[in-house]
């Protein structure tokens, strides 16, 4: 009886363990603060892969970063721009794209998204060839996402929705936030998973490396 007992405290421990191993396991899981592009220089498990293009700064390293190697066109799945208007990533061709998902019920998403403002403040002093798309998962629609940005004082961001997930879906999205580096041909360059300080000077210098047209 007794070693019937112990046998089955083990195998309640090993599916303990197997538990915690799959949902904390090397799987790509959204930041829950903003790591700094400035100060990620040796972080262990984070260093972004040798690669070819523009889509890498030189002798840096980023958390949450990773190239896409080769790029990869952008699907063409419909999202809803203001209460109905349909739009899709190929209206944006011929400019640089910050394509970053988020929601207002997502903690990061909300403490970034200031930080994307002053990014497309930037940006449009740069010249405008680079824009920030920022395409919300809520349920409810434009209205939430609207109170959100009146409340924040956000006014140069658009209020764009990706109902029922269908774009992030085939962008293979799995985490809040997400944001997705496209060049002026509709080409997938690189993402970031988690938030980010966005108003850096580092960041600034990676979205304009990874949304430039690809040479050769």
């Amino acid at each position: 009886m007794k070693n019937t007992l112990l046998a089955a405290i083990a195998v309640s421990l090993i599916l303990v363990v197997v538990s915690i191993v799959t949902l904390f396991g090397p799987e790509e899981h959204a930041s829950v603060g903003p790591p700094s592009l400035e100060s990620t220089a040796g972080a262990t498990g984070n260093a972004v892969p040798p690669a070819t293009g523009l889509c890498l700064l030189k002798g840096t390293e980023f958390v949450g970063f990773r190239v896409t190697e080769p790029p990869i066109p952008v699907p063409g799945e419909p999202f809803v721009v203001g209460a109905d208007k349909l739009a899709t990533l190929g209206d944006y061709k011929g400019k640089g794209v910050v394509l970053n998902f988020w929601a207002t019920w997502c903690a990061p998403c909300v403490r970034e998204m200031p930080a994307l403002s002053r990014l497309q403040t930037q940006l449009e002093k740069d010249g405008g060839g680079i824009v920030v798309l920022t395409l919300s998962r809520d349920l409810d629609g434009a209205p939430v996402v609207e109170e959100f940005f009146e409340k924040k004082q956000i006014t140069n961001l658009p209020v764009l929705i990706d109902k029922k997930s269908r774009l992030g879906a085939k962008m293979k999205i799995y985490g809040l936030p997400a944001t997705i580096f496209i060049d002026p041909d509709g080409m997938e360059r690189g993402r970031v998973m988690g938030s980010v300080h966005w108003d850096s000077k580092a960041a600034l210098d990676l979205v304009k490396a990874c949304t430039a047209r690809a040479s050769g």
